[in-house]
This record gives structure tokens, sequence and C-alpha cells, in this order.
């Protein structure tokens, strides 16, 4: 993906997130300016947010399986539809905490 730098306005390839440790179980995720270092953070996590990751994308896999199979997936959609919604409000609710916001 293309991205464009909001400090030296030069463009770069996003190729990979990288990942810090915080505090304790809490990691940031974020990329930087491969011209003049400015950091981005997309999100920060913390165990809990990282196992819902992995149970959605699970539950993806499991429906796509389903669907090749000609499988209908309507409590698999469901479930997938309510880790969704349990996943953003603990991303929301973790991502708005400031205290985090001086480790950076």
């Amino acid at each position: 993906m293309k991205v464009i730098c909001e400090d030296c306005k030069e463009s770069f390839e996003l190729n990979q997130l990288k990942q810090k440790a915080l505090k304790g179980e809490i990691r940031e995720t974020y990329y930087s300016c491969q011209h003049c270092n400015k950091k981005y953070r997309v999100c920060i996590t913390n165990e809990a947010i990282r196992k819902l990751q992995k149970k959605i994308e699970e539950k993806k896999l499991i429906i796509r399986v389903k669907s090749k199979k000609g499988i209908k997936n309507i409590k698999e959609v469901f479930e997938l539809n309510r880790l969704i919604e349990k996943h953003k409000k603990e991303m929301n609710k973790l991502n708005n905490k400031s205290r985090y916001e001086s480790q950076i």
C-alpha cells in the first residue's frame, strides 16, 4: 500500500507494520515514514484483544471453508458478528485511554 507522510510529504510503500511492547501485555502496532522516520500509530492491543483477533480469523476461515462446500453458515456468521462487535468495543476502550500516549 502506498502511503504519504504528513510531515515530509514523501510517499513510500507500506509493506510491514511493527510492534513494540509498551507496558505489561500492552503492545503498540505502528509504522514509520521511510524518509523522515515520523511514527504513525495503528493501534494498541492487549492479550484479550489479540485472542479475539485470533478467534475472528478462525471463524472467518470456518465460514470460507463451509461456504465452498455449500454448507449454510448462519450460526457462524452471527458468532463472527458478535466477536467483531466485542473486538470493536475492547479496541475502542483500550485505544481511547490517554495513559499510553506518554509512552510513544
